[in-house]
This record gives structure tokens, C-alpha cells and sequence, in this order.
């Protein structure tokens, strides 16, 4: 009997521990996010239109950059609001890998080249059969294109970290058309500057955002919420006429050699497809 209460206060112990440690909030984001996004993937445009978009996640490569796996998040009313316009939005993203002593990822970390980093996919489908993001000569409507990570990122990202009081401002850099890229020869390639909050503030009460990045780091915090981060972004887009869908790929992140290095090791080997 005795044994068996000491093996049953150990095993309880041990519970606890794992509980309060950082390394649960790195399985549980992990865990959650597999069951979550494998579900908005069922009832995603991928799904619907029979539509292959993989890109690849941080386990690509040997180093600590980005979370495992890229995951997928529906929000087609939402979107449909922002924009005054009935559309369908799937989105693919990911972030920067946990840092496993914080039990967080490094998306908070002022000093990690991939503080406020991004990247992934989005796929846009008007309900009237338009075309999103290009006018009837295949022009770039750069306002319209812009239009999807601005709403990404106030919306889904800094809202749901509890931040409202949302500044999000671009600068077109460069807009390069009819580029090759991935298996096409049409794709437009636009770089921006962006100035936006940055994730890093003080915890003070549980945020739906928390299940995936962990919890923000006391460390990090410097006294102001939620503070202004220069960024750079990269967007591609193309019209998808076999889907009735424009395609996206895009990085964004606070240095100019990480949106390189994502989009040659990342989004350049992405690949989009019928099933």
C-alpha cells in the first residue's frame, strides 16, 4: 500500500513539474496547433478547390529558425468585413521556433533576428468570380494585395495578443511583374517597408495567442506595450485561374537577410498545385 501511494505522489509530482515548467507550454502549443490547423485545412479553399499549397516548416533545416510546421487558419467572414467584399481567405504562416528555456517563441525576443517574423501563404477567392489583386489587364492592385497581411497582422496577429491600439503603416519599395518564379513565369514580387507594434509586452492575463507562441517573457519587457518595430515584407502573388484564386507567398521580418534567406530556402521550394 505504501508503495503505492509513494508511486502515485511521484508520478503526481512529476505531473506538476512538467506543468510549471517551460517545456509544457512548447508541447501544448505543439499539440494544439496539429489538431487545430489539420481541421481549418478540412474546410479550408485548399480542400474545397482541390488545391495543393505545401510549404515547408523550421524542420527543414538544422537550424533553430522557425516554429516545426506550417499551419493553416480559415477566416473568410472576418476578411470578407475588412475588405466590403464576400471573399473566401485561407492562410498558411508560420513563426520563429520556441526557445525552450522561455517556454515561448522567439517571436517575442527583442534580440532574435526573428522578433515579429512571418511567413507563409494566403489564397483569396472572391464569391463573384473576380479576380483579387490584379485588374482586368493583370495589373497589380498593390492597395487590394496589401490589404491581406495588413488584416493578418492587426487582426489575427496583434489582436489576439491583446493589442488594439494597432499602428500598421507600409512603404511600396519595389514592384517587379511577369517574374519567374516557382513553376511560372507571371508571378508579381512586391518588397515594402512596414512600421507596426511589436509583439513584446508584460503578461497580465491569459490571451488566445498564448496557446501557440507561449507566454511572453518578463525578461523582454521594457516598460512600454506593445512598442513601434521597423520590418521589412516580401509578397508574390499570382492569379490561379484552375482555382478561381489568387496565391500569396510572403515573409516578413525585422532584417532584410532573413526575407532573403526565407524566401530562397522557404518559399522558392514552395509548391502549388492540383491534387
Amino acid at each position: 500500500m505504501r508503495k503505492r501511494i509513494v508511486r502515485r505522489l511521484i508520478i503526481f509530482t512529476c505531473i506538476i513539474l512538467l506543468v510549471i515548467s517551460p517545456i509544457f507550454q512548447v508541447l501544448k502549443s505543439y499539440f494544439v496547433m496539429i489538431i487545430y490547423s489539420q481541421y481549418e485545412k478540412q474546410h479550408s479553399l485548399l480542400s474545397k478547390e482541390k488545391m495543393v499549397m505545401d510549404i515547408s516548416g523550421g524542420l527543414k533545416t538544422r537550424e533553430k529558425d522557425w516554429y516545426p510546421f506550417v499551419m493553416v487558419f480559415n477566416d473568410n467572414a472576418g476578411f470578407s468585413h475588412y475588405i466590403n467584399k464576400e471573399v473566401s481567405l485561407t492562410i498558411l504562416y508560420n513563426f520563429g521556433a520556441f526557445e525552450y528555456l522561455n517556454g515561448a517563441s522567439s517571436y517575442y525576443n527583442p534580440q532574435s533576428p526573428y522578433l515579429s517574423a512571418f511567413y507563409g501563404g494566403y489564397v483569396v477567392q472572391p464569391k463573384d468570380g473576380s479576380v483579387f489583386g490584379f485588374d482586368e489587364n493583370r495589373k497589380p492592385k498593390v492597395d487590394e494585395i496589401a490589404a491581406v497581411p495588413k488584416y493578418d497582422l492587426q487582426y489575427l496577429v496583434l489582436n489576439s495578443l491583446g493589442c488594439y491600439d494597432v499602428t500598421l503603416d507600409y512603404q511600396t519599395d519595389a514592384i517587379q511583374q511577369n517574374l519567374p518564379y516557382l513553376d511560372k513565369d507571371d508571378w508579381t514580387r512586391i518588397d515594402a517597408s512596414i512600421t507596426t507594434n511589436s509583439p513584446v509586452h508584460r503578461y497580465r492575463k491569459p490571451q488566445r495567442a498564448y496557446i501557440q507562441y507561449g507566454k511572453p517573457p518578463a525578461k523582454y519587457y521594457e516598460g512600454e506595450d506593445f512598442p513601434l518595430i521597423k520590418l521589412k515584407g516580401r509578397i508574390y502573388a499570382r492569379y490561379y485561374e484552375e482555382f478561381n484564386a489568387t496565391a500569396f507567398l510572403y515573409v516578413i521580418a525585422p532584417h532584410e537577410d532573413i526575407i532573403e534567406k526565407t524566401d530562397k530556402t522557404f518559399l522558392s521550394q514552395a509548391v502549388i498545385k492540383s491534387k
